[in-house]
């Protein structure tokens, strides 16, 4: 269980997108799901295969919905709970298998944070996103924080090193990786927990994977980052003015920023 009272200093985007995340891992349902969705909603779905690709979207896109079918064959429960960490006012609408749902069943499902579910009736659903009015102009999110765990950070880490392959080769990042946490670590112990390998292939503990990271933890990540930015200046300057210009996630742009 994760404790609830991490320090957070993540900033969250500071506007909603109106895209609409469908997460399902079956392509047959999936496909089912999206020809009987309106057009005009269906060209603004982005499709999410598996877990690990729903909580990088979310983070990266600040959907105004998330359809959520049956995904990794995890409980929905958990995949809702990890959600709204990332993004506490996310609308989720459980797309259940079930023709008709029953109101005990209903209130559980309420219970865990879940805004509505809805059979496989696709009036239902083409209701629903009509409601919602999703051509209306982005809305002000009202937090201003979030949550970063291990596996979102590493995520973030990884969107870096895939920018930086289009000015490194594989061993010239991995050189650097590993060179700056060499440096740092004496002063930051927890970057032992991470590893960069020849090729610069970044992992971290598992242990860390579902922890949420404390102040300190990022601020130890963020200058990790700012020594391979440094190593990388040596060939490129102001590479970090290029990585910042580049398309990568508000997560991963905040570890660019020097920390405090």
């Amino acid at each position: 269980m994760m404790s609830t009272n991490t320090e957070k200093n993540i900033k969250a985007p500071d506007l909603l997108s109106n895209c609409i995340i469908l997460a399902e891992s079956d392509p047959l349902e999936m496909a089912k799901i999206r020809l009987n969705i309106d057009l005009e909603f269906r060209n603004r779905i982005k499709v999410v295969k598996n877990y690990n690709e729903l909580l990088l979207n979310v983070v990266k896109e600040v959907p105004r919905l998330l359809i959520l079918g049956k995904i990794d064959q995890l409980n929905y429960f958990q995949i809702c709970q990890e959600c709204h960490k990332i993004h506490k006012d996310l609308p989720i609408v459980l797309l259940s298998r079930q023709e008709v749902i029953n109101d005990s069943f209903y209130q559980v499902v309420k219970g865990y944070g879940v805004t509505d579910i809805i059979s496989n009736d696709f009036a239902k659903l083409n209701q629903l996103l009509q409601a919602l009015d999703l051509r209306e102009q982005p809305t002000k999110i009202l937090r201003s924080e979030q949550i970063a765990t291990g596996k979102m950070m590493l995520a973030a880490l990884e969107e870096i090193v895939t920018a930086s392959n289009n000015y490194f080769g594989a061993l010239a990042q991995g050189n650097y990786w590993r060179k700056s946490q060499a440096r740092v670590v004496d002063e930051f112990p927890f970057i032992q927990r991470w590893s960069a390998d020849h090729f610069g292939k970044l992992n971290c503990d598992a242990r860390m994977l579902e922890k949420e990271l404390t102040v300190a933890e990022i601020r130890s990540l963020r200058v990790w980052v700012q020594f391979f930015i440094g190593e990388c200046e040596r060939t490129i300057v102001d590479y970090k003015t290029i990585l910042n210009n580049s398309a990568l996630s508000s997560l991963a742009k905040d570890l660019l920023n020097k920390p405090s």
